[in-house]
């Protein structure tokens, strides 16, 4: 196990005692906590420390809606193990790359393919990039430019694994979905 392994663990244990993973980080953990008596230990250890904070702070009462919002999160696990429902309203965007913003959506390790909601302002773009695996681009408001072609609202761009495309860009600004790589290929 490397230092960043060690690193990553304890983040991941100490998110998890906090309470403030995601559901993917809360999926992770509960299934090494199972698996690992050594990170089951470590959030264990969490646990003990965070437990001792603030003692004196006065409780906060959660906001009216929330149960709700429970209850309806369960419902949407209910109802099939093979589907999911991802409100991504509920989702924060994070800086990408200067002009654009991202949501991740979802994240298939194993297939080695992610799900992102890319908010581009105007005038951004991306360089010369590749894909190891299909990328498919759904603009959903706006218009994006690939290689001198428009894609406008409502169409789809397809690149291949091994494709090289050059200069994406927006003009006026977008918002697409991006269903392709992990990782941008440089």
């Amino acid at each position: 196990m490397s230092e960043h392994d060690d690193i990553s663990d304890s983040y991941l244990a100490a998110r998890y005692a906090l309470g403030i993973a995601s559901l993917a980080e809360i999926v992770s953990a509960e299934a090494r906590i199972d698996a690992d008596a050594e990170f089951a230990a470590e959030v264990g250890r969490y646990d003990l420390v965070f437990s001792g904070l603030e003692p004196g702070v006065a409780p906060i009462a959660p906001p009216a809606d929330l149960w709700d919002r429970i209850e309806s999160a369960i419902d949407d696990q209910d109802r099939s193990p093979h589907t999911r429902t991802i409100r991504t309203a509920e989702l924060a965007w994070e800086a990408f790359i200067p002009g654009i913003d991202r949501k991740i959506v979802f994240v298939d390790k194993a297939a080695a393919t992610s799900g992102v909601l890319y908010r581009l302002a105007p005038g951004a773009s991306v360089g010369n990039h590749g894909h190891g695996v299909i990328e498919e681009c759904l603009v959903l408001e706006g218009e994006i430019e690939i290689d001198g072609v428009p894609i406008r609202a409502g169409d789809m761009h397809m690149a291949f694994p091994e494709a090289r495309h050059g200069l994406l860009s927006s003009r006026h600004g977008a918002l697409v979905y991006l269903r392709g790589d992990l990782q941008i290929q440089a």
